[in-house]
């Protein structure tokens, strides 16, 4: 598959050798890179789409782990197609790993600090004092859920499969370079590797063997309260744009629940109606005028019917919802669609058709801007239709995202590997900082906007996040990269970046089994990321392959 896909791009290797030839490699990476970030986001802005469906439980369980391991595991299988592209894969491998588990760490230190009060990161009021983060080292700290601890010690045990590789690596000499074979004895190498093979694949084995263990610890919650409210903050948060873009309505997410019966879905529905609510009641008087609730109506993609329930709601007849009546509206009218009752279509609206904000009118730049209605075909339908048309839009960016992913993963393990060629240095390095900016930039953001609310939960979701995304290479993408040792017969000579990436995770293992992170610690775990490289030249420069 590599070999037709390679033929629909520029063959890198055909560029002149000179300053313009390293120049349009580095367009190339730059554009790849690029696409290669976008699918990632379609990947996982589709996958995320299908936690407002009736799979939810299976979506935020088992695939999203699986999906956001796709960008790492599509470079991975394509740098197998030579020994020397091979370091490329260990390259996108340890660097997603270590990268995820101490940069977004450590901001996300940064970004959820609070005052430590009696030795515990548990705020106070204010939540942090003010004063520059030097002042704050060691007054200020985020504090984690026990459920981390636990998180920890299963990525611990997903680092198995290197050891069953990488024992024999030492015993047959591949610890050093060339695995100690004269240059040019290709029967040596090729004996070797026939060696490894069987290890490659008992290694593999392994991997699968975790890597299912650790979905169905999801499937089960054995992960505890941490990746519950990830995943419920990650529904509120999709449930809240996929309404303001038009793609589905209150009645389309909530109507599939018979009177919001469970605690979850009446929680997830306050949640969503409180943000909209905050955001409209300008002033923060708990309150919103009919002027104002029209806006939030609009927005909202509701219908008469929900207005009408809502007005009703105000029971002390004064013009002004407070956010209890304005819930108790939206959940009659919920309930009445749960119950049968037929609802209004509103008719379709055009731009202007109620009064416009200042703040809706213009943005940042002074421009005006134009708020999209729903699509006329999306507002008309049931709430059984609209489900239907989530799974298609999921399905859609999903499949457009792995699609580009799996295309352009291969031309990327081109560049990177010339790259390194043309600039001297091993591709390994290359692909080690690189290959994580296109395949993880958004778990990095993602980690550090959970943890700026500045609570537990919080920033116990970006830490399990983390934890999880290590799991995933240590089990999904490692064995991919032994499933390509053993089908081509290719050489494990990785002992210093395997060494690296299980140094830095022991590492990262002590840091999860604290409760208090004191703001000082995220200076050394974000030294752990160019300490890795160090780690890795540093072997190497003593004779370690």
């Amino acid at each position: 598959m590599g070999e037709v896909i390679g033929k629909m791009f520029v063959d890198v290797t055909q560029l002149p050798n000179d300053v313009d030839g390293l120049v349009q490699v580095l367009f190339l990476g730059a554009v790849y890179g690029y696409i290669l970030f976008n699918a990632s986001n379609m990947i996982s802005e589709g996958s995320e789409l299908l936690l407002l469906t009736s799979a939810k439980d299976l979506v935020g369980s088992v695939i999203l782990p699986i999906l956001g391991a796709v960008p790492d595991g599509a470079i991975i299988l394509f740098s197998g197609s030579t020994q020397s592209q091979l370091a490329v894969g260990v390259g996108a491998l340890a660097g997603s790993t270590i990268m995820l588990l101490t940069i977004p760490w450590a901001l996300a230190i940064i970004a959820g600090r609070v005052n430590i009060v009696n030795g515990q990161a548990k705020g106070g009021k204010p939540k942090l004092d003010e004063g520059s983060l030097f002042g704050q080292l060691f007054t200020s700290g985020a504090c984690s859920h026990s459920s981390i601890g636990r998180a920890g010690f299963f990525m611990l045990l997903t680092m198995v499969s290197y050891f069953v590789i990488q024992i024999p690596s030492f015993k047959f000499g591949c610890s050093v370079e060339n695995c100690g074979c004269a240059p040019g004895d290709t029967a040596c190498l090729t004996a070797i590797a026939e060696k490894e093979s069987i290890w490659a694949l008992m290694g593999l084995g392994i991997s699968i063997v975790l890597f299912l263990y650790y979905l169905y610890d999801q499937l089960m919650g054995g992960s505890g309260a941490a990746d519950e409210e990830r995943l419920t903050r990650i529904r509120e948060e999709v449930a809240q744009k996929a309404i303001e873009r038009g793609l589905v309505n209150l009645n389309g997410i909530f109507g599939r629940v018979s009177h919001l019966s469970t605690s979850d879905e009446a929680k997830e529905l306050h949640t969503i109606l409180l943000r909209y609510f905050n955001h409209y009641d300008t002033d923060r008087s708990g309150d919103i005028d009919s002027e104002e609730l029209a806006f939030l109506i609009r927005d909202l993609r509701g219908e008469p019917l929900l207005l009408k329930m809502i007005q009703e709601s105000d029971t002390n007849q004064d013009g002004r919802i407070c956010f209890k009546e304005f819930e108790q509206g939206v959940m009659r009218y919920l309930e009445g669609v749960s119950a049968g009752t037929p609802a209004i279509t509103s008719p379709q609206r055009k731009s202007g058709g109620f009064p416009q904000k200042a703040k809706d009118v213009e943005g940042e730049d002074g421009e005006e801007s134009e708020e999209e209605d729903m699509p006329e075909d999306i507002a008309v339908m049931d709430p059984a239709d609209q489900q239907k048309a989530i799974w298609k839009r999921a399905i859609y960016m999903m499949s457009i995202g792995t699609a580009m992913v799996l295309v352009f993963s291969d031309p990327m393990v081109g560049v990177l590997d010339s790259t390194g060629t043309r600039l001297g240095i091993n591709p390994f390095y290359i692909s080690f900082i690189l290959a994580p900016l296109a395949s993880n930039a958004s778990e990095l953001l993602a980690a550090y906007a959970y943890a700026l609310k500045k609570t537990e939960k919080t920033f116990t979701i970006s830490l399990s996040a983390l934890l999880g995304a290590a799991c995933m290479n240590n089990t999904f993408c490692l064995a991919i990269f032994l499933y390509q040792i053993y089908s081509k017969s290719l050489l494990w000579e990785f002992t210093a970046e395997t060494t690296a990436i299980v140094v830095i995770e022991i590492i990262m293992f002590a840091f999860s089994q604290q409760v208090t992170h004191t703001t000082w610690q995220a200076i050394p775990i974000a030294l752990l990321f160019p300490i890795s490289i160090v780690i890795v030249a540093g072997l190497e420069s003593i004779g370690l392959d």
